[in-house]
């Protein structure tokens, strides 16, 4: 006898409501903004050189978040960079009506939250051997604290199809009783051919 199908409906989830912060973009004096009180951020002469670099070659194109007293919640770096970088003013958003603990939330959080994660090196280094190719200044992408390896950049320097790396993957299919045998054979072969693999 035939199994009935089972057939599971989503229930239909509603989505959240999404709140602004503000209703619009203001430009205030870089000197105006008041850095918050013991913020545990640290922002080293390098990066702050990193930002205002990037800041110089492609604009300022995230605003500044302060309260109702034009105390900086996010974006402390971006006003160190800015004022390094020349810039007079600079965009801002306020959130108004803040307890002192929800700014401790989200002072926190800002930097908090991005240090969760890193980067999946292999395709940080795709975007690296690209920008390599360009002799494009890392320092604008915040990356100028990493090296790039001799290997990336003779990748970069080579024509595109010479870059690229072919990756053969080899199914075997064996008798149980000769698989060892057969595997011992495949890396002799892989090793004396010089091509790398993981077997």
């Amino acid at each position: 006898m035939a199994k009935s199908a089972v057939v599971r409906r989503r229930k239909s989830v509603e989505a959240p409501k999404m709140t602004f912060t503000a209703d619009e973009i203001v430009l205030r004096n870089v000197d105006d903004l008041i850095p918050f009180p013991n913020n545990p951020k640290i922002h080293t002469a390098e990066q702050i050189d990193a930002i205002a670099a990037n800041i110089s070659r492609f604009g300022f194109d995230q605003p500044i978040l302060i309260d109702d007293d034009d105390t900086i919640l996010k974006g402390h770096g971006r006003q160190l960079g800015a004022r390094k970088a020349g810039c007079a003013k600079v965009p801002t958003i306020v959130h108004k009506g803040l307890s002192f603990e929800e700014k401790w939330a989200i002072v926190i959080s800002d930097n908090a939250l991005p240090a969760m994660t890193g980067f999946d090196q292999v395709r940080l280094n795709v975007g690296l051997t690209s920008l390599a190719k360009i002799d494009f200044d890392l320092k604008l992408a915040g990356l100028g604290h990493m090296a790039l390896s001799q290997q990336m950049l003779a990748a970069a320097a080579e024509p595109e199809a010479k870059a690229a790396k072919t990756k053969t993957t080899i199914f075997l299919t064996v008798a149980n009783r000769h698989a060892k045998k057969a595997k011992t054979a495949v890396i002799k072969a892989l090793d004396e051919a010089g091509i790398e693999h993981n077997l």
